[in-house]
């Protein structure tokens, strides 16, 4: 027992030691090609090579794969899976013992042993994983990818970069306008073809370099990119992944670049990806919103590193309304017409464009009505409103007021004398409300009496007693 425990035990160390080495810590955009030469030299012995530079630490045994061959979105079902219909090589990098900090400068060559590779900096590669070698011309690429094996058929591997030389002037292979890589209608096997690989966006995390509408930027065999190599990673990365057109890459289409790490002078300062917010759709609940009504919008989007959906009105980071991390927040939209403009902000990223939504209330009802008088006695004939608004709606008032609810007409009589507030609320819907002080007077007391109910002739004017309500006549 304790024999097959420690066995089992033995197993697992070596799964997590296993798993340990082909951890992946990076991510789209943390490493860059920054040089390519498809020509020999600049030294004896090293052809057909490239260098790339870490925008973050890399740690120890960490693995990445190096090809050369390009990438087919629409090729799944060949004996090449994803990739384009060829057999260009693949290899794979390892990190040393320690990693490697951000800033380091890799150049890994082709020796004058072929298909051999060796690098020049820290790390080791392997001899060819998948494909028949390594030979980089004609407008070739290079692809960094994560992946369990070299080149895993019908696997969409995870890219990490990638850069691409062919300026695609071939009619066979065409352009893309769009993404400046091989157009995506072509799927055969041409070496210097590749589309965008999944997960980069050209100019963000990769970059094709030529263009074949402008003689200044056709293709050439050899490339270094002479920008700045201080400051930030990000800042650094968006430089690399400019076309020559931005200016930061020397060309040469005869003598290859000294691209070893000596000739690069990097300080890198890591700061961690940044994900913007999506652009939000913004609707509004509900349907019909009345004057003075609150509005509650729903909004539909991912704030990735932002850290609250900002609602503005007047313009896009206008007048601000409130903000909310949820996916709803309540408005007030005032009388008429307004645009509510809803974008994520806050942590690292920069404020972008706004989702939209437009909102326009609803006028109330008229409820005006009025009775003949402001007061009634409870022996007049019982009074009914004259409604000057919208009809339909109720009528109602506090207990001791007997009144129809459809007519409004008060039944003076069974009423109590009081005064009293009556309401008129429409029916439609934004309805209104509006109200009319009643007052119902009891019959006046008119009692009185004489001091006898018979008189002589000759007595003295009797004058009576009024026990009711005086000044009558």
């Amino acid at each position: 027992m304790k024999k097959q425990l420690l066995y089992s035990l033995s197993i697992l160390c070596i799964c997590m030691i296993s798993y340990q080495s082909i951890a992946q810590t990076l991510v789209a955009g943390d490493i860059a090609i920054i040089g390519v030469n498809e020509d020999p030299g600049p030294n004896a012995g090293e052809d057909h090579s490239f260098t790339w530079i870490a925008l973050k630490d890399i740690p120890s045994n960490e693995e990445i794969y190096f090809t050369e061959q390009g990438w087919n979105n629409n090729n799944p079902g060949t004996a090449q899976g994803f990739w384009m219909d060829n057999t260009e090589g693949h290899y794979k990098w390892t990190a040393p013992s320690g990693g490697i900090s951000c800033g380091t400068v890799v150049r890994i060559y082709e020796t004058s042993v072929g298909e051999v590779l060796a690098v020049d900096g820290p790390g080791t590669i392997s001899s060819v994983l998948s494909g028949t070698g390594w030979n980089l011309l004609g407008g070739d690429q290079i692809i960094a990818y994560y992946a369990t094996s070299a080149r895993p058929l019908g696997v969409v591997p995870t890219f990490l970069t990638a850069l691409h030389m062919d300026d695609s002037q071939s009619v066979s292979i065409e352009y893309d306008p769009i993404t400046t890589w091989s157009s995506s209608s072509y799927v055969g096997s041409g070496g210097s073809a590749s589309h965008v690989p999944p997960g980069l966006t050209n100019g963000v995390n990769c970059i094709a370099l030529f263009n074949p509408t402008n003689p200044s930027y056709f293709e050439t065999d050899n490339v270094k990119f002479t920008g700045s190599l201080v400051g930030t990673s990000t800042a650094i990365r968006a430089a690399i992944n400019t076309s020559i057109q931005g200016g930061n890459w020397s060309t040469n289409n005869d003598t290859p670049f000294n691209i070893s790490p000596l000739s690069y002078s990097p300080s890198v300062t890591y700061v961690a990806p940044c994900t913007d917010p999506t652009v939000p759709t913004v609707t509004s609940a509900p349907g019909t919103i009345c004057d003075g009504n609150s509005a509650l919008l729903i909004i539909t989007g991912t704030l990735n590193d932002a850290t609250q959906w900002h609602v503005y009105t007047g313009s896009c980071g206008g007048t601000l309304v409130g903000s909310t991390a949820g996916s709803t927040i309540i408005v007030t939209p005032p009388t008429g017409t307004t645009t509510y403009y809803v974008r994520g902000e806050g942590g690292c990223v920069t404020p972008g464009s706004c989702g939209t939504v437009t909102i326009t209330t609803t006028t109330r009802e008229n409820a005006s009505f009025n009775y003949a008088a402001a007061s009634y006695c409870s022996s007049d004939i019982d009074p009914t409103p004259t409604i000057t608004g919208v009809t339909g709606g109720t009528f109602s008032s506090t207990a001791g007021l007997s009144i129809n609810p459809t007519t409004g007409t008060i039944d003076v009589s069974t009423s109590t004398p009081n005064t009293y507030t009556v309401t008129y609320t429409t029916a439609g819907s934004c309805p209104n409300s509006s109200n009319v002080s009643v007052t119902i007077n009891a019959l006046d007391d008119a009692s009185f009496s004489y001091s006898a109910a018979a008189f002589c002739v000759n007595a003295t004017d009797p004058t009576p007693t009024i026990t009711g309500l005086a000044g009558g006549t």
